[in-house]
């Protein structure tokens, strides 16, 4: 081995660890194969990368291990490391062409190597959103809410404000919906309700919300009701929400079915 100052070279283990001998780790330094054994028996010739290749190390056979089938090359890379007495060894020949990965990426990484992309990692705690839905009315005008009926709120076109979701996992999804310019077109007090209904009960037995509304055409002129539920879906199966009225008193309503008066939206994340 020839003599060379190896206080630049890099001491593995942690910062501010002390220096006595159940605290040492070896040095290690980026090295260059300046003499390719022939067998895996022959003993080689490394220079640390950057210094003048008469200022090497030999590394005896067994020293080294080869990367594969592969023998080191001469100019191939390699990590050399050094023991306590300054003696070297190549605990992995790098070749002289880099290793390429591939095959799938996991864990923080996404896609397959060897590009691939980071993954949209959520805090601590925070459930991605698995799907998301959106439902609202066409332009349609006003519609009237005759005594004695339970009507539906529509689409403009004869049809139900819903969303629908048939989740992979059991999830939660929650549904806000809203419904605008609801006023009495009569002077008697009666009430009615806007409500969100699931068309099957969740894994908590619930199925609905509702938003009471009493008035008569003197007040509340144009009233405004929203509401949010959150239901526990279970796996595999299909729900649907929709967005209505009922009324379980006399009394002639009318509501505004505009795509900005009427609206009924989902978000489902994994339990």
């Amino acid at each position: 081995m020839s003599i060379l100052d190896l206080s630049s070279l890099h001491r593995g283990g942690g910062a501010g660890q002390p220096a006595d001998a159940t605290q040492q780790r070896a040095l290690t330094a980026r090295g260059i194969v300046a003499r390719a054994p022939a067998s895996e028996s022959d003993s080689m010739h490394v220079v640390i990368k950057g210094v003048s290749l008469d200022q090497g190390f030999e590394v005896v056979a067994g020293n080294w291990t080869p990367r594969g089938s592969a023998l080191p090359a001469k100019g191939a890379e390699c990590l050399i490391v050094f023991d306590d007495e300054g003696d070297a060894c190549v605990p992995v020949y790098s070749g002289s062409t880099a290793l390429v990965p591939s095959g799938p990426a996991g864990g923080d990484l996404t896609g397959t190597y060897p590009n691939p992309s980071l993954r949209a990692v959520p805090p601590s705690g925070v459930r991605p959103i698995l799907a998301t839905q959106r439902a609202a009315v066409a332009d349609f005008g006003y519609i009237a809410l005759s005594n004695g009926t339970t009507p539906v709120i529509n689409n403009g076109a004869g049809g139900l404000v819903q969303i629908s979701y048939t989740p992979t996992v059991d999830c939660w999804w929650e549904v806000t919906g809203h419904i605008s310019n609801i006023h009495k077109t009569d002077a008697t007090y009666s009430y009615m309700y806007a409500y969100i209904h699931l068309n099957v009960v969740d894994q908590d037995g619930h199925d609905a919300v509702y938003m009471n509304l009493t008035q008569h055409s003197a007040v509340d002129t144009f009233a405004f009701r929203s509401g949010a539920k959150l239901f526990r879906l279970a796996a595999n199966t299909a729900y649907t929400c929709s967005l209505g009225t009922t009324g379980d008193n006399t009394g002639s309503w009318e509501y505004y079915a505009s795509r900005d008066h009427i609206g009924l939206s989902g978000k489902a994340w994994a339990q």
